[in-house]
């Protein structure tokens, strides 16, 4: 979904119906991805919208935009990737302009089928074409990473771990 400002934003029955309709769209596993493009210090997602989302089986939601209600979406466990925080409402303040169309989200191209990854460190997009040869890789570091652990604990030094995993 891409949101735009604007003086006389969209009627509010018109963007409820539009916003409405895309949370029940969502399917489980469906993470969205909001691109705003612009600064604004005003919400595109709060408590009431990511249950809705989240009731829906979306794991988590990714914006460069602005979120609203953090603690009670952390106490839902709803992950949400977001440019900061506001108590400002979108409504009046943004329009819907597109929705399930490519986006640009942070500087990186967002396009329907991409694979979205997140943790504490932040979220990557990786393109749906190269997901297979993405999770080859990432099952190969994640191996890496649990006989590099074991290794130290068993009380080698950094630089044998190294010599013996690179």
């Amino acid at each position: 979904m891409q949101f735009a400002p604007g003086e006389t934003a969209q009627d509010y029955d018109e963007l409820m119906e539009r916003l409405i309709a895309f949370i029940e769209s969502l399917q489980p596993g469906d993470v969205p991805v909001v691109a705003c493009g612009w600064p604004n210090r005003y919400t595109i997602i709060g408590e009431i919208i990511a249950t809705a989302a989240q009731m829906r089986g979306s794991p988590g939601w990714v914006t460069d935009g602005w979120i609203r209600d953090s603690q009670g979406i952390r106490g839902i466990g709803y992950q949400v990737f977001c440019s900061g925080f506001s108590p400002l409402s979108f409504i009046k303040r943004a329009r819907i302009v597109s929705v399930d169309m490519p986006v640009i989200c942070a500087g990186t191209l967002v396009e329907t089928n991409d694979i979205v990854l997140g943790d504490g460190d932040g979220c990557v997009v990786v393109p749906n074409s190269y997901s297979a040869e993405v999770q080859e890789m990432l099952n190969a570091d994640v191996e890496s990473d649990v006989v590099m652990r074991q290794a130290l604990r068993d009380g080698k030094s950094f630089s044998q771990v190294l010599a013996e995993t690179h």
